[in-house]
C-alpha cells in the first residue's frame, strides 16, 4: 500500500513528437504535482483517480484487518496496489530509458525518499510502544519483525513463522510489512533487467509476458499445493506487479491501438466504451471484497478478479465516469494521498491493542485504534514525508538509508537478547516459566521422534523409529491415537492415566484427519495418514481408534475415515474439541488487573466458539452413531475450565495445549469418570481374547 511515485502519466515524447499515454490522459491538462520529479518526471500529467484507486484499496485492507467478519475479501486491497505500482514505477522507467536518462542512483535514492520516512517512524513507534507493553518473548518477536522489515526479507521470515491467517497473526504488529518486502524486492531487480532488456527491444514486450505467465502458474500451482508460500514468495506475486507494468508499456508504446479499444460508444448509443470498461473494473475488485474470505484459494485464480479489475480502471483513464465520478472524488483523494502511512500505523496499533487485551478487543478500542491511525497518518504525510520529499537526493536518501539501519540493528539487537527481559513489563512473567513448560512437554510428547513436528522432523524420521511409536503390545488392549498437536494431549495424557491400556501414537503438527482433503493439508500429515492406512494397518491390528485434534468447522470430512477403518473392524471414538483461550494463558495471567476477580477474567477471554463446536460435534456423532467423548463437558464447569491447580501450577502452557501438570490432573478425571473403560470395556476384551 505505498506510494511509489506520483500519480502521473508520462508527457510528450520528446523523440517522436507524439502525445505518449494519451488514451490515459484525454480531458486533462497537464499539471505539476505538489512535488514533481526531477527531469523525466517533471512532464507528467496527475491522476487524481489513481489516488482514488488507492483509497478504495486502503479501505478493503484496514476493513479486513479491523472487522474481518464483515469486510471478508478486503486483503485483496493489497493486490490492488501491487498493479498500481507496478504501472506507475514501470512508467517512469520506461520513460527514462525512451530519454536515455535512467540513473540507477536516482531510481533508488528516490525510491529511499519515498518509502524510508514512515517506514523509519513506524518502526521506531513498534519498539517504542513494546518497550512498555510487550511481554519479553512478545517483544523479542518484535525485534526480530523490525530487523527483517529493514532488510526487507519479512515476508521470508513470516512464511517460516507460519501464515497470514493463522491464529497468531493478529499478534504480529508488523505482519503487514509482507507487502513491502515482496514489493522492493521486486524493485531490485526489475529496473536492470530493463536496462538490459531494452538492449533488445523488439524483444521486450514478449520477455515481460513470459516472466508474467510464469509467474501467474507457479502462483496457480502453489495456492493449492502450499498456500502459505504462494501467499509471501516473491516468484508468485510478480505476476501482479507485471499486469501494471505491461499496462504501461503498452500505452506508452501503443496509445492509438489502445485508444482505438477504449473509444467510441458501445453498440451505437450513448454509453462509452471506456465507461462501461470503467465499471467492469470496479465490479471486479468490488466482487473480491465481498465474495473471499480466509478459507479461499489465495492468490490462485481468485486474484484476477482484484488484478484485473484494477488494470481496467487505470486503462479506462481519468475521463471514464467511474474514474471521474467516484476515484476522483475529493475525500477518496485524501485517503489516496496518506493511504502508505495510513497501511503501515493501522495494522501497528490494531495489532498492540489486540496483544494487550488478551482476547476480544471491545468495537470502541478497534475504532479508536483505527481513527488514531488516520490521524497518525495524516500527520506523517504532513509533517514528515511531504518536507523530506522537497529535500536534494543526494543529501536526505544516505540519512534515511542510515536512519532505516539503525532502527534495524536496534531490532536485531533486542531479538538477540530475547526481548530485554530486565524491562519492567516483560518481568511479569516470570512467575510463568513458559519456555520450561515447553521444553518438559516436548520431551514428554516425543517431539522429534514420534510426533512429527516440522521442520525440525520430518517424516522419514518418524518412519525411522516406528516401532517405538506404534508398537502393539500383546496382552493389553492396543489403542491409537491419531491426529495433530492437540491429539498428542491426549495420548500422553491416557498413557499416564491406563496402565491396563497401550496407546499408540500416530500424530503431527497440524495433523487434522478431518482437513485431508484441503489445499492447506501439510505434506508430512499426507504422508503420516497414508502409512497408517496402507501399511501399518494390512501388518498390525489394533482394538481401536481415537481421532483427536483442534477441530474445525468443516470437520464432516472425518466421517470417510471413521467409516474406512469401521469397515476393518475397528472400534472408532471422536474426542471432541479441547477448550481454548483467545491468547496464550501465561501471558493472560500476568496481565491481569489486581483487582478484577480471576474467574471472570479468564472467562471473558474463553473461545467460546469451541464450545459451540463442541455442541455441533456432539450431534454429528450421535447422527452417525459414533462413540464421542466432549473434552469441554469433562473438564469444565460451565464457561469455567481449569487453569491453574491448588498448588498454583499452570495447566495450559499456550493458547490450548496443556502442561504435564494438566496431563497429571486431567488423567486423573479422565480415570475416575472411567472413559476409556466407558469405550472399551477391558473385560470385554479379556472374554474375547481368553485374557486372564
Amino acid at each position: 500500500m505505498h506510494r511509489n511515485g506520483q500519480n502521473i502519466s508520462p508527457g510528450r515524447d520528446r523523440r517522436s513528437g507524439r502525445r505518449a499515454f494519451n488514451f490515459l490522459n484525454l480531458g486533462h491538462r497537464s499539471r505539476a504535482h505538489t512535488n514533481p520529479y526531477e527531469r523525466v518526471h517533471s512532464e507528467t500529467v496527475y491522476r487524481p483517480d489513481i489516488d482514488g484507486l488507492r483509497a478504495i484499496s486502503i479501505f478493503a485492507v484496514v476493513g479486513f484487518h479491523a472487522m474481518p467478519e464483515y469486510v471478508t475479501g478486503g486483503y485483496v486491497g493489497v493486490d490492488v496496489f501491487f498493479v498500481i505500482s507496478g504501472f506507475l514505477i514501470s512508467s517512469i522507467i520506461f520513460q527514462a530509458l525512451e530519454k536515455g536518462e535512467f540513473s540507477f542512483f536516482e531510481f533508488y535514492a528516490r525510491r529511499i525518499r519515498r518509502i524510508f520516512p514512515a517506514l523509519f517512524l513506524v518502526l521506531s513507534a513498534a519498539l517504542i510502544l513494546g518497550w512498555f507493553t510487550l511481554l519479553a518473548d512478545e517483544y523479542s518477536q518484535v525485534g526480530k519483525h523490525v530487523a527483517a522489515a529493514a532488510a526487507f526479507v519479512l515476508n521470508f521470515v513470516l512464511r517460516v513463522e507460519a501464515g497470514y491467517f493463522d491464529t497468531a497473526a493478529d499478534l504480529k504488529p508488523l505482519l503487514h510489512l509482507w507487502s513491502l518486502a515482496i514489493e522492493e524486492q521486486f524493485y531490485l531487480l526489475w529496473p536492470a533487467f530493463l536496462v538490459l532488456a531494452f538492449r533488445f527491444r523488439p524483444a521486450v514486450p514478449g520477455l515481460i509476458l513470459v516472466i508474467l505467465f510464469a509467474s501467474f502458474g507457479y502462483n496457480v500451482s502453489r495456492a493449492f499445493s502450499a498456500p502459505v508460500s504462494a501467499f509471501y514468495f516473491p516468484h508468485s506475486r510478480l505476476w501482479e506487479l507485471l499486469i501494471g507494468a505491461t499496462l504501461a508499456y503498452a500505452a506508452i508504446y501503443g496509445p492509438s491501438r489502445l485508444e482505438t479499444v477504449l473509444a467510441g460508444p458501445v453498440g451505437g448509443g450513448r454509453v462509452q466504451r471506456r465507461d462501461l470498461i470503467s465499471c467492469l473494473g470496479g465490479l471486479l475488485i468490488g466482487l473480491a471484497i465481498v465474495v473471499l474470505d480466509r478459507q479461499s484459494a489465495f492468490p490462485g485464480w481468485w486474484a484476477l478478479l482484484p488484478t484485473l479489475g484494477t488494470l481496467l480502471l487505470i486503462a479506462a483513464g481519468p475521463t471514464a465516469w467511474a474514474n471521474r465520478s467516484v476515484l476522483s472524488s475529493p475525500i477518496l483523494v485524501f485517503f489516496g494521498l496518506i493511504s502508505y502511512p495510513l497501511y503501515l500505523w493501522h495494522w501497528l496499533l490494531l495489532s498492540i491493542a489486540r496483544i494487550h487485551w488478551t482476547g476480544a478487543v471491545p468495537v470502541a478500542v478497534v475504532a479508536g485504534a483505527v481513527a488514531l491511525s488516520v490521524i497518525l497518518a495524516w500527520l506523517t504525510y504532513q509533517f514528515f514525508e511531504t518536507p523530506i520529499r522537497r529535500r536534494p537526493l543526494n543529501q536526505i536518501a544516505p540519512v534515511l538509508a542510515c536512519a532505516i539501519l539503525l532502527v534495524g540493528v536496534a531490532g536485531y539487537v533486542i531479538r538477540a537478547n530475547d526481548g530485554i527481559p530486565s524491562r519492567t513489563t516483560a518481568s511479569l512473567a516470570t512467575d510463568f516459566d513458559a519456555p520450561r513448560l515447553d521444553r518438559e512437554h516436548a520431551a514428554a510428547i516425543r517431539s522429534g521422534r514420534c510426533h512429527i513436528n516440522e521442520p525440525s522432523q520430518t517424516f522419514e524420521d518418524f518412519r525411522s523409529g516406528i516401532e517405538k511409536c506404534l508398537t502393539v503390545v500383546p496382552g493389553k488392549p492396543n489403542i491409537l491415537v491419531l491426529g495433530d498437536s492437540h491429539a498428542v494431549d491426549i495420548w500422553l495424557t491416557l498413557s499416564r492415566a491406563y496402565s491396563q491400556y497401550n496407546f499408540l501414537q500416530a500424530t503431527g503438527a497440524g495433523c487434522d484427519p478431518s482437513q485431508e482433503d484441503s489445499r492447506e493439508f501439510p505434506a508430512h500429515c499426507r504422508r503420516l495418514l497414508t502409512y497408517v492406512r496402507t501399511e501399518f494397518f494390512p501388518e498390525k491390528r489394533v482394538d481401536g481408534i481415537i481421532f483427536a485434534a483442534r477441530w474445525r468447522p468443516s470437520y464432516n470430512g472425518i466421517l470417510k475415515d471413521i467409516n474406512r477403518y469401521r469397515a476393518m473392524g475397528m472400534e472408532v471414538a471422536l474426542f471432541g474439541p479441547n477448550f481454548e483461550y483467545l491468547a496464550d494463558v501465561p501471558k493472560i495471567l500476568a496481565k491481569k488487573p489486581d483487582a478484577q476477580p480471576l474467574a471472570g477474567y479468564l472467562e471473558d477471554r474463553l473461545n467460546k466458539r469451541k464450545f459451540e463446536l463442541d455442541d455441533d460435534m456432539r450431534g454429528f456423532s450421535a447422527q452417525h452413531k459414533i462413540p464421542y467423548l466432549s473434552i469441554i463437558a469433562t473438564l469444565c464447569t460451565g464457561r469455567q475450565c481449569p487453569v491453574l491447580s491448588q498448588d498454583n501450577e499452570l495447566y495450559i502452557r499456550d493458547y490450548g495445549h496443556w502442561t504435564i501438570n494438566g496431563v497429571r490432573d486431567f488423567g486423573r478425571i479422565f480415570a475416575d469418570n472411567r472413559i476409556i473403560e466407558r469405550l472399551w470395556p477391558i473385560e470385554t476384551w479379556r472374554s474375547q481374547r481368553n485374557q486372564p
